[in-house]
């Protein structure tokens, strides 16, 4: 993954370059929206406003800074095939590694809080100069006081650049307050969260931010509640990527030993199948295209043998996939189907 601090004067070529030739030679097996992979961008590349006033290439004063890639290349730039999605920028850690920033003191550790991963004046710096270049954030905010700055970036952005067809959003959300779910459902500011983390590592996080603040984390009903498009992602290969597993997970909510996580966060089934398909379209901007069967949108389909709501919730992770299509055409299908 290239991350925003890394030179990359030439990565809006080569990425124009290697996506038409992957797509030529229909290589191609399913539809991407590389949130993450791009954009690698560097207050000293050329594609930056400090680099082309230096160079004298008419950048007028007073303009607000950018930082971007090469030929104009940002968020929304593809087709639908390939599409680029938010700048991805890391504000804290993680909280298995008690690296997040979190607004009171981890468990068992007095006075230490986590950190940010870099000076905050600089990164909100970083980050609003890839706003004023067109880009979306998806800001990496795991503890609830990495969230504030994350939401005070963000909320800084639409002031002076307004809102954008791919929204803003929240990458994690492992401690989100009460006051900042209504902080979020006002910007408008979705938290794509991972269930998959739950059984995967439930205790682990239970142990580091303890029991109350266990009841925040991960949230997925007082989202929808609130009235956001919840979505959800693995982390893959943090967490296992396959997506029935992230469906149970969110209806489940039970850590690797056994017990209940934040229970008042549980979903339905069909609210959970919603979140893997309808609200991660909404959140990646793209729900008149995708997320539903209807007529009029892609006809990107997943075949199963059950559906998740007709099976014993611990039983959805092995649901047999019979067959899946993108654009309409097969692109694995059992034999027999």
């Amino acid at each position: 993954m290239l991350q925003m601090n890394e030179t990359c004067d030439r990565c809006g070529p080569a990425v124009r370059a290697a996506y038409r030739v992957t797509r030529d030679g229909e290589l191609y097996l399913c539809r991407h929206c590389a949130s993450q992979l791009w954009p690698a961008l560097s207050a000293q590349g050329w594609a930056s406003t400090a680099a082309l006033r230096a160079a004298g290439l008419g950048v007028h004063a007073g303009e607000p800074a950018r930082l971007g890639l090469a030929a104009g290349v940002r968020t929304g730039w593809g087709d639908d095939w390939l599409q680029l999605g938010p700048v991805k920028v890391f504000t804290d850690g993680s909280v298995l590694g008690r690296t997040a920033q979190l607004s009171e003191p981890y468990e068992g550790c007095p006075g230490y809080h986590g950190y940010l991963q870099e000076d905050q004046e600089s990164l909100r710096r970083r980050v609003l100069e890839a706003c004023a270049a067109g880009w979306s954030l998806a800001l990496h905010a795991v503890g609830d006081a990495a969230l504030d700055l994350a939401l005070d970036v963000i909320e800084e952005g639409i002031t002076r650049h307004g809102t954008r067809p791919v929204p803003n959003r929240v990458e994690h959300g492992a401690v989100v307050r009460p006051d900042q779910v209504a902080r979020l459902a006002g910007l408008g500011v979705a938290c794509v969260v991972q269930p998959g983390f739950i059984p995967t590592f439930g205790e682990g996080m239970r142990r580091a931010i303890g029991a109350g603040r266990s009841a925040w984390s991960h949230r997925a009903r007082s989202l929808l509640d609130a009235g956001l498009p919840v979505a959800f992602s693995s982390d893959r290969p943090v967490a296992p990527g396959a997506p029935l597993g992230g469906i149970q997970a969110f209806i489940e909510r039970i850590t690797e030993d056994g017990l209940s996580y934040g229970p008042d966060e549980r979903l339905t089934a069909g609210q959970a199948v919603r979140a893997a398909t309808e609200g991660s379209s909404r959140v990646t901007g793209q729900h008149g295209r995708k997320g539903l069967l209807v007529a009029g949108q892609l006809a990107d389909m997943v075949f199963l043998q059950e559906h998740p709501a007709d099976v014993a919730v611990e039983d959805i992770h092995s649901i047999p996939v019979l067959a899946t299509a993108v654009g309409g055409v097969f692109t694995h299908r059992q034999s027999g189907f």
